[in-house]
């Protein structure tokens, strides 16, 4: 693991600083030798959306395997008969003679693998029960007659719960946002994850809300990176494009698009019709 590399690629990620070391922590102890691997390691990353948590996923895929995770989003896995989308159909089932590709069938040739479970809440119970076995005994049996050995990955799945209800203090914050204690963060995810699959979690790692001046540089730094990529691919424009978007500017963009619980997902439309309006 290149350390240096992880954490540099991880300093894109905005308004998270206070977690980085930890993230940065676990994977290195993931990607250690000192024991052997029976099961896999795996981080629950809890929060709002669009504060980073797949982004963050993402990056720790390249640095570790150099490819993309595998990307299961877990609100298409919301029936009980769903499983059979990951392990196959029971013998005399449509689909059971099917040599479909199952997604970690690619384990089998590779298990160094990142595995994202996105928005890991919105699954049914059955398939969270499914993962547990996975967390715990590093293996899940097909209706196949194979077996998919986990224990060489490090699985990431993500969560918003808690966070959609807007009468409710987020995950891991209380009303004047400081940060709960590890029981508190614990009784708000058991409210949707039973406490017996959350503590199969190797780590959980809470990931603070997008405030205005977070999100006020979120914009300016997409706004940068849009800017220096039409520069390079069209030179017409060079001339065009400030170096900094105005503070009279930026102040106006936050005040029309921030929105708390989006995070920072407005942040590359108003960066993008921001520059379309002053280049078209």
């Amino acid at each position: 693991l290149d350390v240096d590399l992880l954490r540099e690629k991880l300093s894109v990620i905005k308004g998270q600083d206070d977690i980085m070391d930890d993230i940065v922590k676990y994977v290195k102890r993931h990607d250690s030798d000192l024991y052997p691997k029976q099961k896999p390691t795996v981080m629950l990353f809890a929060g709002p959306s669009g504060v980073g948590k797949s982004e963050v996923a993402k990056i720790i895929a390249n640095v570790l395997t150099g490819t993309k995770p595998i990307i299961l989003n877990m609100t298409e896995y919301n029936t009980s008969a769903e499983v059979n989308r990951i392990i196959g159909a029971p013998a005399g089932y449509v689909g059971s003679d099917s040599h479909t590709e199952l997604p970690f069938d690619c384990l089998s040739s590779n298990p160094y693998q990142v595995i994202l479970l996105d928005e890991f809440e919105k699954c049914h119970e059955v398939v969270r029960g499914l993962f547990m076995s996975a967390f715990e005994e590093g293996i899940i049996k097909t209706n196949r007659g194979t077996d998919i050995d986990f224990s060489k990955c490090l699985i990431i799945a993500t969560t918003n719960a808690s966070h959609t209800d807007k009468t409710t203090a987020g995950i891991g914050f209380c009303a004047n946002n400081k940060k709960r204690d590890q029981k508190t963060e614990i009784k708000e995810l058991s409210k949707t994850i039973k406490t017996e699959l959350l503590n199969r979690f190797t780590t959980r790692i809470v990931f603070n809300s997008i405030d205005k001046s977070v999100y006020r540089e979120i914009l300016q730094n997409t706004y940068h990176k849009d800017a220096d990529r039409i520069r390079t691919e069209q030179p017409r424009y060079k001339n065009k494009l400030p170096a900094d978007i105005p503070d009279a500017d930026l102040d106006k963009m936050v005040e029309e698009t921030y929105i708390e619980s989006f995070g920072a997902r407005p942040a590359n439309n108003a960066i993008q019709n921001y520059i379309e309006e002053l280049l078209l």
